[in-house]
């Protein structure tokens, strides 16, 4: 079967590949935030002990991969952030 048409086998893999990423996107929808590393803790630059939740993960230290978005597998992302800016 694979001996007559090369491009079977090609696309063969291909689909195992698909089925495959999709199976991982299922078991492991998150990563870890590139900004905070993971740590959920967001150190200034200026001062190095002063230190905040990361805004980009909300505190989590995880972040949705972009397949899983795209699936809409998991939590979708919160449109708006815990934190709100002060009123004076």
């Amino acid at each position: 079967m694979f001996e007559q048409n090369p491009d079977l086998v090609l696309l063969f893999g291909a689909a195992i590949v698909v089925v495959g990423y999709v199976l991982s996107l299922y078991l492991h929808p998150y990563t870890q935030c590139g900004r905070c590393k993971g740590t959920s803790i967001h150190k200034g630059a200026l001062f190095g002990g002063a230190h905040r939740r990361c805004h980009k993960c909300s505190g989590t230290g995880r972040r949705q991969r972009l397949g899983a978005m795209v699936l809409k597998i998991g939590d979708p992302r919160r449109s708006t952030s815990r934190f709100h800016p002060r009123h004076r």
